[in-house]
């Protein structure tokens, strides 16, 4: 009795063990083909060629009322663009509880103001 329920232990602990070496190598693949995809995405956003409009996803707003690191990047981003292609931009955002403004907002007077 006693080895037939250390062999049933041995099997569930052999099957979670591969489980988890499948997930593993799942988790590599995925991560593997998002950095081979990125390498194809233009470095300058000029370079994409014609577009009818620039969206702009929010991203947090400090508490001083400016652009966090990323929401400045893409408001960069979004700058060369108009600059390369003159188009509306749309900015779209949110107000979180700890954000002292809109993010919509913070971003049309950062675009407005360069």
């Amino acid at each position: 009795m006693r080895e037939n329920r250390k062999g049933r232990h041995g099997r569930v602990l052999r099957i979670l063990i591969s489980l988890l070496a499948i997930g593993i190598v799942a988790f590599g693949g995925l991560v593997a083909y998002v950095c081979v995809a990125e390498r194809q995405i233009p470095e300058k956003v000029s370079e994409l060629g014609s577009y009818d409009a620039i969206i702009v996803l929010g991203a947090q707003v400090k508490r001083d009322g400016t652009p966090n690191v990323q929401l400045q990047w893409r408001l960069d981003a979004a700058k060369e663009a108009w600059e390369a292609h003159p188009v509306p931009i749309v900015v779209c955002g949110a107000q979180g509880s700890d954000e002292p403004a809109p993010e919509a907002e913070v971003m049309k007077q950062v675009l407005v103001d360069a």
